[in-house]
């Protein structure tokens, strides 16, 4: 927390990280102002909501008065007016990134998703579930979870759930944003090259998930994906104590049997680092999402939260925008709307379409 609050500008506030994160510093008592292209929904109602309403366009001129910090996001090239007017006029500046590491992490637990895949619906399970079991997290998340209904929230437990991006902060901050977020806990999905213009080859993204793991801390937890051979790789060199989750049987927290569907969700058993085992559901579906439940649960158990409870919440967890999302069933034809680009995310999500939607005839645009 800051000792007063602060003219803070954000330039290209419209982004989906930076918007969220406008409108977190304005809860937090500080003065907002920022700039962007026309913009629209949803980043456009979730500013408006705040008050916050932005300049257009980009000029020297919206940095007076001077504010106090400006804030810089990712989309920004150096030769922007108002990245150049910052530097003349000898500003502090940060990085998305940076900024909710000042203004946000210092004082809590964070709790850092990262992988290829699977972040965000990661990250909005583990704040459902620290929400539901009465932990009143912070979180910011690339979508908005369907039942949280917002994107970002400042909380007054001490968890901070956050969605760690493995693409570059800012042109004047060229690593991995999740290198800012001084992970208490770590929850990693999966590793697969992507991001081919930040990381030229595949070891180079390693090398960055490697500087990842070195951040957790001792006394922290690293949760982790153990269907992944180079995960298991990575975690060797690890500080912090490891639990692995997945389908195989080595991993601590893992699959039994193969989980079961119908038009309601998915229907699966879990066995727990002790040894229990469990039923649990949930109204979402794929192996995948089992998987990522997985993980939600080998850190919510080892957080203190009881088995009954993160069953409970993950029974109620329906999902998050853009991700399997039921957008229309009229007339015999069911429309979906699905965030997946990357082949692996695609595949995953025509498999979980095919368990949700078994025998029915399926088309991907």
């Amino acid at each position: 927390m800051t000792p007063r609050p602060l003219h803070l500008h954000l330039v290209a506030i419209g982004g989906t990280g930076m918007a969220p994160l406008a409108c977190l510093l304005q809860a937090q008592g500080h003065l907002v102002t920022g700039s962007d292209g026309p913009l629209y929904p949803p980043m456009s109602q979730l500013l408006e909501a705040a008050g916050i309403r932005p300049l257009v366009g980009y000029s020297a001129a919206h940095l007076q008065p001077e504010p106090d910090v400006v804030i810089v996001g990712n989309a920004v090239r150096r030769d922007n007016p108002e990245a150049v007017e910052t530097e003349r006029l000898g500003l502090p500046r940060l990085s998305m990134p940076e900024a909710l590491a000042r203004f946000f992490l210092a004082d809590r637990q964070p709790l850092v998703v990262a992988g290829t895949h699977g972040k965000t619906t990661t990250s909005a399970m583990a704040a459902k579930v620290w929400s539901e079991c009465g932990r009143d997290p912070g979180f910011l998340i690339g979508g908005v979870p369907i039942d949280l209904g917002v994107s970002f929230r400042c909380g007054s437990g001490p968890r901070f759930v956050i969605e760690g991006d493995e693409y570059n902060a800012a042109y004047f901050d060229r690593g991995a944003k999740f290198l800012h977020y001084r992970p208490e806990t770590l929850i990693l999905t999966s590793v697969e090259h992507d991001h081919a213009d930040l990381y030229p080859t595949p070891e180079s993204l390693l090398a960055a998930y490697s500087r990842l793991i070195a951040l957790v801390p001792e006394s922290g937890l690293i949760v982790a994906c153990g269907d992944s051979a180079e995960i298991r790789q990575l975690a060797e060199a690890a500080r912090a104590p490891v639990v692995f989750y997945g389908e195989h049987a080595t991993n601590a927290v893992r699959l039994l049997g193969v989980p079961e569907a119908d038009s309601s969700g998915v229907r699966f058993r879990l066995r727990e680092e002790s040894g229990d085992e469990l039923a649990v559901t949930m109204p979402v579906w794929g192996v995948h999402n089992v998987v990522n439940a997985l993980a939600v649960w080998a850190a919510g158990r080892r957080g203190g939260i009881e088995a009954g409870e993160l069953a409970g919440a993950l029974a109620r967890f329906r999902g998050v925008q853009r991700r399997q999302e039921l957008l229309a069933d009229h007339g015999g034809i069911v429309v979906i709307d699905d965030f997946a680009h990357h082949p692996t995310a695609v595949e995953k999500t025509l498999a979980s379409m095919r368990m949700r939607f078994p025998g029915r005839r399926l088309l991907a645009c």
